[in-house]
């Protein structure tokens, strides 16, 4: 087998050298006697026919599927014997080898070599031999399966051949957000997602791609401090007054979002007690939308905040990460070089899927895509086919070996606003509690007032009744009355005085008459406070 580019060239040689040897014998007389035109014309047939036997050979592996299976048999065999994964057999008149037990597989889109472990003496080896195999065969390896027996390698031809449109990022409800052909990002099973690229990968064309596909199924915020790339967007009515470029208000997007989780918790919780149920299911059937909060330039916001904005912005993403899933709500941050210090090792372990657009360097790689892909040859590619290409890039779910990506193609006349503009707006069923603002009270030293406050956890506890209630009762007096409850940095909402004397009133006028909670809330004078 590693001769068969050889026997290729070999096979088509003859087909022409056959007719030349019979056009040959036909001027035998006029080469006997040293016909120098006949022998010119011999000479120049053979010599030009050897060397387009050369390049026809080639053109066929390059083109041809067929051919194309025969080449990689025979690089296949070369790697094996050059690394010396063969048993050797010596006998007196010669030296014989003979390979392990190895199968290849080769499918429409990609390539299956099969290395049987069993006690096998190579088994160490080909425990790490993804690396090799792509530098091989010049294919991306894309993941590894192991059975009792065979341990198999899965490498992709051409991932350039699944690249998409800008336009044909589309959810399924079985796989998830489309963004190559083969290739889908299912939030509700792998949730958050990290994106990194350096300047002009193509981080902004596929981001811009991403949330335009997550506006038409869910919510979507965006705090840009770049104020560049979203800040346009934001004129339009999906996007209205949902894209932040403010330090103070970006902090407050988090931490609204992690107000959501909650909310949205006891939503869910208070509806399967309604439904009878013992088991929540998922936020959809509740009749909850996904929300999605991109945060681009993720490092660079971090590095500008100072000691309590980037606490409270921790607080908020520990909280998203942590129990965002559960309840449909997800996060997007994205960064041009990542590193362990902007991240908060709680945040970044719970951001299953990971995409990098453009280049990074070794440790840019180590921190996306983890110790599985430490021996996996990330290629910087330019050109392809002799084509400037953007865009192209490596991609996972946290854990798996990381496969070639290219984000979705911008096509030439293309315009995301005005696909923006066609988008209808979507309001989320839960509105987040509002967090109330109140200036620091001080002593006479300077000393900050800490209020006497309770959370609303152990009040519910101090007047025996159920959190989900008082949470649910909070929610409608600052829908009807435009009452707003202060929230903690653990995302918990705390009760002053006032508010406990409000709930207390409220909790005992609707056990005193049978009269709704709206008609008693809405009936309730709140001067009487």
């Amino acid at each position: 087998m590693r001769y068969m580019k050889a026997i290729l060239v070999f096979v088509i040689a003859m087909l022409g050298l056959i007719p030349i040897a019979l056009y040959a014998y036909i001027l035998k007389d006029k080469l006997m006697e040293v016909d120098i035109l006949s022998i010119s014309i011999v000479s120049s047939l053979v010599v030009v026919w050897l060397v387009i036997s050369f390049y026809l050979g080639h053109i066929l592996i390059e083109q041809t599927v067929f051919f194309a299976k025969w080449d990689r048999l025979q690089r296949l065999a070369r790697f094996l014997f050059e690394n010396r994964y063969y048993y050797e057999k010596k006998t007196k008149d010669k030296v014989s080898y003979r390979f392990p037990r190895i199968y290849i597989k080769q499918n429409k889109y990609d390539l299956e070599i099969s290395f049987e472990m069993a006690g096998s003496k190579f088994q160490q080896k080909f425990k790490q031999i993804g690396g090799d195999l792509e530098l091989t065969f010049a294919m991306d390896f894309m993941e590894t399966e192991d059975d009792e027996r065979f341990k198999t390698y899965r490498l992709a031809y051409s991932a350039l051949l699944s690249r998409i449109n800008v336009d044909e990022v589309t959810y399924d409800s079985e796989n998830g957000v489309r963004l190559m052909k083969n290739f889908y990002w299912d939030f509700t099973s792998d949730p958050h997602l990290l994106v990194a690229g350096g300047t002009g990968g193509g981080k902004t064309v596929f981001l811009r791609s991403l949330v335009l596909c997550l506006s038409k199924i869910g919510i979507v915020e965006i705090c840009d401090p770049k104020r560049a790339d979203f800040v346009p967007l934001g004129k339009t009515a999906v996007l209205k007054d949902r894209v932040y470029i403010e330090r103070e208000a970006m902090i407050s997007a988090m931490e609204r979002a992690a107000q959501r989780v909650s909310d949205r918790n006891d939503y869910m919780n208070q509806q399967m007690d309604e439904m009878g149920e013992n088991d929540l299911r998922k936020f959809s059937e509740y009749g909850l939308d996904p929300y999605f909060l991109v945060i681009d330039e993720f490092n660079a916001f971090m590095s500008s905040l100072d000691g309590r904005q980037r606490e409270r912005a921790e607080v908020a993403l520990t909280n998203i990460s942590l129990l965002g899933r559960q309840s449909g709500v997800y996060l997007i941050p994205a960064m041009q070089k990542p590193t362990l210090d902007d991240i908060p090792s709680k945040v970044r372990d719970n951001l299953s899927m990971r995409i990098v657009v453009g280049r990074l360097s070794s440790t840019g790689y180590d921190m996306m895509f983890g110790d599985v892909n430490r021996t996996k040859e990330f290629k910087f590619m330019k050109y392809i086919g002799g084509m400037r290409v953007y865009g192209r890039g490596y991609a996972s779910i946290m854990g798996e070996v990381a496969r070639e990506f290219f984000s979705p193609f911008l096509a030439k006349g293309f315009s995301f606003y005005d696909a923006f503009a066609q988008l209808e707006r979507r309001e989320d069923k839960i509105q987040p509690t509002v967090v109330k603002k109140t200036s620091e009270e001080v002593d006479e030293q300077g000393i900050p007032i800490q209020p006497f406050q309770k959370t609303l956890t152990e009040f519910a506890k101090e007047i025996g009744e159920d959190r989900r209630k008082l949470k649910r009762l909070c929610d409608m007096v600052h829908s009807l009355k435009d009452w707003d409850f202060s929230i903690d940095e653990k995302g918990q909402i705390v009760l002053a005085m006032e508010d406990e004397r409000l709930l207390s009133s409220l909790i005992a006028e609707i056990d005193a008459t049978d009269k709704t909670w709206k008609e008693v809330i809405l009936a309730f004078e709140m001067e009487t406070l």
